[in-house]
């Protein structure tokens, strides 16, 4: 009867909910912990600390539910590394990241889109431009409009 509880609790520590939900806690507590020494300021006054206070927060709260619901659930499956959808979606970010200031908004996006679509089956070449046009016009409402943010559109 040990060995079947055991085993349980390998399959649950082991499944894809409970790895998330723990990798996300870990995350918000070390981003916690790197923004206790900013000011966190008031509402109305933020300080540099409060935004990733904030966000690093919803992070932990989304982490510690995902990790309850995956114990209150039980294991469902382990997790499968698929080395090529992460490459390229790591490659997008990196990617968007030395793009932008170079190559500007459009086609940073574009690459970063397009990239991290790649990771996906079956690959839709019509969507992917819909998208990249969707995230270029809400980047530039978001951060041109109401953010005043001096954004390079191309080259």
């Amino acid at each position: 009867m040990m060995n079947l509880a055991m085993a349980d609790y390998k399959k649950l520590i082991l499944s894809k909910d409970f790895l998330s939900g723990l990798i996300f806690t870990v995350i918000a507590a070390g981003l916690l912990w790197e923004a206790r020494g900013y000011a966190m300021g008031s509402m109305l006054r933020m300080g540099p600390g409060f935004f990733p206070v904030i966000i690093s927060s919803l992070l932990g709260l989304m982490g510690i539910a995902i990790l309850v619901k995956a114990t209150l659930e039980g294991a469902r499956e382990r997790p499968v590394f698929a080395p090529m959808p992460a490459l390229l979606i790591t490659l997008a970010l990196l990617a968007f990241a030395f793009s932008l200031q170079r190559l500007g908004l459009v086609i940073a996006t574009l690459l970063l889109v397009t990239l991290t679509r790649l990771a996906m089956r079956p690959f839709n070449l019509i969507g992917t431009l819909l998208l990249s046009g969707v995230l270029v016009l809400l980047s530039l409402v978001v951060f041109g409009y109401f953010l005043r943010l001096p954004l390079r559109l191309w080259p």
